[in-house]
């Protein structure tokens, strides 16, 4: 499940926040995850940082870039 929070009023460079709750499968079994990024959107292109966590055995704390193009027709 993901979902895509973005405030701005008609501006080209808009804040944008992404948020994720997935399922993790692995050799070991299966595990939850939640992450959150956070950065700026223009036109199709989004950029931020994230954090997150990891559910398995040992709990884990991913922190990333993110980078991303819409490829779809829409703005």
């Amino acid at each position: 499940m993901s979902v895509l929070i973005t405030s701005g009023q008609n501006q080209k460079i808009k804040f944008s926040s992404i948020n994720q709750v997935g399922l993790l499968s692995g050799g070991k079994g299966e595990s939850w995850m939640l992450q959150t990024i956070n950065g700026l959107k223009k036109d199709r292109w989004f950029a931020g940082a994230g954090v997150g966590i990891d559910f398995y055995k040992e709990r884990t704390i991913p922190l990333f870039f993110d980078i991303r193009k819409d490829i779809t027709n829409r703005k």
